[in-house]
């Protein structure tokens, strides 16, 4: 069963806008700051843990934030619109049963540049569904 950090990575390898605009390979999981610029950061919070369904199956309300790096105010917009593009609405499936039903765009942030460097963060709200597993 894949980590939702993974599936939201391997969204972003396979859309050819999104990786023309930051390399997956400066696409990083639970990082503050990239290394390489520009650079993204995909983070998932467990807001609300597991509640048992109708199915055989856990549910769990997940926050989800796209953190960004970029040198540019004009790329980091072109950015944070792939993001918004390529996630918002998608369902991701996770491997043994377990899936990601919807992702939401919540919404979007721009801080002022530090260093030259401009950030902002996409945020997304999602509902993992994992089956029950009995031993």
């Amino acid at each position: 069963m894949l980590r939702v950090e993974h599936a939201l990575y391997t969204r972003w390898s396979e859309d050819a806008t999104l990786a023309g605009l930051v390399p997956p390979q400066n696409v990083w999981t639970g990082c503050q700051t990239p290394p390489r610029l520009p650079g993204a950061c995909l983070r998932c919070l467990i807001e609300e843990r597991a509640w048992l369904t109708a199915k055989p199956e856990w549910a769990d309300r997940v926050h989800i934030q796209v953190k960004l790096w970029a040198e540019s105010f004009d790329h980091l917009r072109k950015v944070l619109d792939a993001v918004r593009r390529v996630y918002h609405g998608v369902s991701l499936d996770l491997g043994d049963g377990a899936r990601v039903a919807r992702v939401t765009y919540r919404r979007m942030t721009i801080e002022d540049p530090d260093h030259n460097v401009w950030r902002g963060t996409v945020e997304f709200d999602a509902l993992t569904l994992r089956p029950v597993v009995t031993t």
